[in-house]
């Protein structure tokens, strides 16, 4: 490590880290460690050592699931960072903007996310 450069970085929405990225510099040319976009992980070339995958453990009651995180499908990773940001606008009170909800969740899905709404022990502050 000594005397090479590296650069780490990340981009940030309210409740997420939505990309992050490793790179060295040797002989000042950029190389890349890793990249992650969401979910998404890419390895470079030359990063030695165990590569795990990202995975998601989902807890049902008594049981534990482990689901890699590339498995998943879009909806669920829609649902998934929905539900995320509708949470937290019922804590917060706040509004929830979605653009286009039914393109990637399922309509059980997309009632279930309303109900949370109108549920006044779900939303004691009166998020709309």
């Amino acid at each position: 490590m000594a005397g090479r450069r590296y650069v780490y970085g990340f981009g940030v929405r309210d409740t997420e880290v939505v990309e992050e990225w490793l790179y060295s510099y040797p002989k000042g040319r950029r190389r890349i460690l890793f990249e992650r976009t969401r979910m998404a992980l890419t390895y470079g070339a030359t990063l030695s050592g165990e590569r795990t995958a990202v995975e998601r453990t989902i807890r049902i009651g008594d049981e534990e699931f482990v689901l890699p995180a590339d498995a998943e499908s879009a909806g669920t990773k829609t649902w998934l960072n929905l539900v995320t940001s509708a949470l937290n606008s019922l804590m917060s009170g706040s509004s929830l903007w979605v653009d286009e909800i039914d393109v990637s969740l399922h309509p059980l899905l997309t009632a279930k996310l309303l109900t949370l709404f109108q549920n006044p022990e779900l939303n004691p502050l009166g998020a709309p």
